[in-house]
């Protein structure tokens, strides 16, 4: 935990935090796609307190949506989605996981596909991640993913593929001056 940085609630951790509580869902987190076993694992082998807090962090602690200013803007941070509301929105605000799986996996209605129909707000810039810049029309693997709209709605999607090895990297961006900072697979080795 630290002052400066907050964790947002993902897809993955979503499908954790639903496997230990029970929840018959559609994602399967132990599949070898999602990494649930290699985590379950390393997970189960800490002692019952560890386990405990780490749960507790993740259920109770998380971000789901997140405003900010910085540098003159207006921002929403978010996993995957979108909500209509600007008010930040932690994952304690969930008394049922199936409240937020939609905004976490980028579904309806809170599908990013929706910014640009969006014009009786003031422009704001959504920074997204969970969906990889280059499965995007228009972009690119390793490359932030960057549209602004008519309606002043910005789109920022910094998944820029890390998890597929050489193409991908890992991306960070700076709400103050905006800069993107980035790092290799093989620059993290």
């Amino acid at each position: 935990r630290r002052k400066n940085a907050l964790l947002f609630l993902g897809n993955h951790e979503w499908m954790m935090l639903a496997y230990l509580e029970g929840l018959k869902t559609l994602y399967n987190w132990l599949s070898s796609y999602s990494g649930g076993m290699v985590t379950l694992a390393s997970f189960s082998a800490l002692a019952e307190e560890e386990q405990n807090e780490i749960y507790e962090y993740l259920r109770y602690e998380t971000a789901l949506v997140i405003m900010a200013e910085a540098g003159g803007r207006e921002f929403m941070l978010s996993h995957a989605g979108f909500t209509y509301e600007r008010e930040n929105w932690m994952s304690s605000d969930v008394a049922d996981l199936e409240e937020c799986c939609d905004l976490l996996f980028g579904n309806d209605p809170f599908s990013i596909r929706y910014i640009p129909a969006i014009t009786d707000q003031d422009p704001l810039t959504y920074i997204v991640g969970h969906l990889e810049t280059g499965r995007i029309s228009g972009g690119e693997f390793g490359k932030v993913f960057l549209k602004t709209f008519n309606n002043g709605m910005t789109l920022i999607d910094i998944d820029t593929g890390c998890e597929y090895g050489e193409e991908g990297v890992l991306t960070c961006i700076c709400l103050d001056d905006g800069r993107f900072f980035t790092v290799s697979q093989k620059d993290m080795r």
